[in-house]
This record gives C-alpha cells, structure tokens and sequence, in this order.
C-alpha cells in the first residue's frame, strides 16, 4: 500500500509540475496563419469637417463650438472630441475610434448666439461626411457674450475661460471610457498568451487651444493586472514627439516611483532617448505596496487588489497639430526585468507597428529566439506580444490562452481584419467563454 501511494504522489507531482510548465512552455500560440503585413491594430483614424453655419454677423468673430459624441444620446459618456469654427474656418480634425464603430458620428454646433443644431455624420472609408440635421435650437433672445482670455471662445463654452492655452478637450476613446493595453512577458521567446502579463488601462485628453491645436495632453491610467514572475515596468512614447518639443511633464504619481531601470531627468523624460520617454512605473509595488504578492489581479478566488488612478501630464513647447498625435503614436510599452531582485533596461516589448527605443537590448535577438526577420515584435507565424484595445479588456485568468476565451479571436486575425472585428467587445455572449474569463 505504501508503495502504491509513493506511485500516485509521483504521479501527481508530474502532473503539477507539468501544469506549471505549460504556463511558460515556448509553443507556438495559435494554428491559423496570420495574413502577411496584418498590423493587429483595433483603432481607425477618421476626419471630419464642420463648417459655421451662417449666424448674425454680430457673432461671426466668436466661435461656434463644435462637439462629437459617439452616441446618438449625445451624452457626456460618449463625448469624444471638441473645437472651434469660425466663418470660414471650419472644425477639421482628426478622430480616433475602434475599427468596429458604427458609421455614424453625432455633432452638436453650440453658436455664441446661444443656437444649438444637432447633426449626423455619416462615416465613409476614413472620412465623416454630414448626413442630416436631427433637430435645432433657436437663438437665445438673451445671450450675453463674455470671452475673459480673448481667445473668441465664448466663457461657458471655453473649457478655461482663463487661460488662451485651453479652450477645448478631446478624450480618446471616449470622455468616461478606458482602453487597455496588454502584453505578454516571453518575449523574445514565446509564453501562454493569456495577454495578462501586464495590463494597463489608459485614457487620453488632449486640450486645444482655440485653433485647434493640442497644448498639452493627460495620459490617464492604472495598472490593473501582472500575471508574470519577473519584474515590471512601463512607459510610453508619444512618436514623432522629440524631448525639444516638450516644456514640462508632470507625474501625479512621482512620490512613489523609482529611478530604475526607466529613468526620468530633470525634464521628466528618460535619458539617453531621441523620442520623448514618459515613465509610468518601474515596479509594481508602487501601484499595489511591497506587501502584494504576484500574480495580481489575475487569478479567480484570490484577493482582488485595489487600482490606483494616475495621470501624466504633458505640456508642449509649441502647439501640435492632431494630425501627429493619436492612437497611431501611442506608443505604450513594458519593460522586463527577469531576475526580480535587479533592474534590467533592455528587455522592451511593443506593440508591432512601433520599434524598440534607443535603450533597447538588441542583442536579446535571433538566439534561438522566435521573433519574425523583419519586425522583432511579430512572432515568425505573425503573432504579436501585446495589444492595444479601444475598450477596457477583459483579460483571460492565468494561463489560458486568449483564443479560449474569445471564441473569434482566430478568425478575426486569420481573416486580416476583415470579420469579427468587434471579437473582443462583451456583448457578443455567444461567441465568448466567459468562465475562463478573470
């Protein structure tokens, strides 16, 4: 008896052993192939064009302010952009949204006459066009213009009436939505994919000035989850935005970060890059306390640990154009150190459409590794290593492979994009395994 009870103990712990291994054993993700040159992004970017609608011309020298909802509420929960136009000046602007929106687009045109107009935008390829008129206001017999910092926004629309710096806000993706970025932390090797390794929740306000221009932005976010064993740390770049085009960075959380392995200067931006590096956090333990215990936030039944709220705020030395912010340079990325005791800078994991940063270790690469020839963030099959999702994600439990829990995840990529472009949005009860699902 006792001999058979040593068997079944090795037994079990062959299996135990086995399960642990299979969280971290370099198989290959997924066995549909990904079409050459698919970029896995979730995110378009639009234009649109409003023009001023005639008004008297006592107010022609006043904006009329223009507001975007991704709704047909027009409410603040889908606020998603705002400016100025002016007679013959329309609103031009670039917007950011999930390739699985809907085509239209709603405009509320607030005048300084106090007439409102409510509109529908049509999207068409990559550009709204206006569809109708839903309903209008009439002016207000009353209204009072009073513009205290002289920028030609009216005080009531003028977000800082103030300040000429900001008349506006734009969020991305919405006024009281978060998106998530996730990662897996095998890279350069392969892992579980179960995406939640590290996962950050992010919103974007962008504040103009009353042409139209960002002057500083607020990158909002929280650390939701670590489901690796190594020691983690994030950052983001703004690409395209040099250190000399920042004038001040403020870190709502700097009390409690440390100074490695991302560094911040005197300027609030890591040394030694060409792009402007904002740190979000070197350690987990800044967000959670030294006293939480890894994985967190990713296993059923265990404690749930409490997010912290942060923000870093950038303001630039010169106005920038929408055009060359967004999505589509919002570069957020993780940091891997793999002996937790030490601070390891170079091990870098982006998203597949951006490139390591100057302080990257190449060197981790082509060693019997399993990154693709041409881009060191694809897989050689095409699979990538993180995420960036218009939605805050809801990430699988610890070592399941996020193609089991989102049942459309394979066709989508398998297809370039092309179906099931919303596979990730929970709605879609059918076609997602919500018991494997943290």
């Amino acid at each position: 008896m006792r001999k058979k009870s040593q068997i079944l103990l090795s037994i079990v712990l062959i299996a135990v052993s086995m399960g642990v291994i299979s969280c971290v054993k370099n198989d290959l993700p997924d066995s549909l192939e990904v079409p050459n040159g698919f970029d896995w992004k979730m995110i378009d970017k639009i234009s649109i064009s409003v023009p001023a609608p005639d008004i008297d011309e006592s107010f022609e020298s006043y904006a009329t302010t223009v507001r975007v909802y991704d709704d047909s509420t027009f409410s603040q929960r889908y606020f998603l952009v705002s400016g100025a136009a002016f007679k013959n000046k329309p609103f031009d602007f670039y917007i950011d949204r999930a390739l699985c929106s809907s085509d239209s687009i709603y405009v509320e045109l607030k005048c300084p006459n106090d007439s409102i107009i409510y509109q529908l935008y049509l999207v068409d390829g990559k550009v709204a066009k206006p569809s109708e008129i839903i309903k209008t206001y009439p002016e207000s017999l009353y209204a009072v213009i009073a513009d205290n910092d002289n920028d030609g926004v009216v005080y009531g629309d003028d977000y800082d009436d103030n300040d000429p710096e900001i008349a506006f806000v734009s969020y991305f993706p919405c006024k009281d939505i978060y998106g998530s970025c996730t990662f897996e932390d095998g890279w350069p090797q392969l892992g579980n994919f179960d995406m939640n390794d590290v996962v950050i929740d992010y919103n974007i306000a962008y504040y103009l000035n009353s042409s139209n221009m960002v002057t500083s932005l607020d990158y909002n976010w929280t650390l939701r989850a670590v489901g690796s064993i190594y020691k983690m740390s994030a950052a983001f770049i703004l690409q395209g935005i040099t250190p000399d085009m920042v004038s001040n960075v403020y870190y709502s959380n700097e009390a409690n970060m440390s100074d490695f392995p991302i560094n911040r200067n005197n300027r609030g931006m890591e040394s030694g890059q060409t792009q402007a590096v904002y740190t979000l956090f070197n350690d987990p333990a800044e967000q959670f306390g030294s006293e939480v215990s890894i994985p967190i936030n990713t296993k059923k039944g265990s404690k749930i640990n409490t997010l912290k709220y942060n923000y870093v705020r950038i303001q630039f030395a010169n106005p920038v154009s929408i055009s060359n912010l967004g999505a589509d340079i919002m570069d957020t990325f993780i940091v891997i150190s793999r002996d937790v005791n030490d601070s390891e800078r170079g091990r870098e994991v982006h998203l597949a459409q951006f490139g390591p940063t100057d302080l990257a270790d190449m060197s981790l690469l082509k060693n019997g590794n399993v990154e693709s020839e041409d881009n060191p963030y694809k897989i050689t099959n095409g699979m990538v290593w993180a995420y960036m999702f218009p939605v805050k994600f809801r990430y699988p439990v610890e070592a399941v492979n996020i193609s089991k829990v989102y049942l459309k995840y394979k066709e989508w990529y398998a297809s370039g994009g092309a179906v099931y472009k919303d596979w990730y949005v929970l709605d879609n009860i059918a076609n997602i395994e919500f018991s494997w699902m943290y």
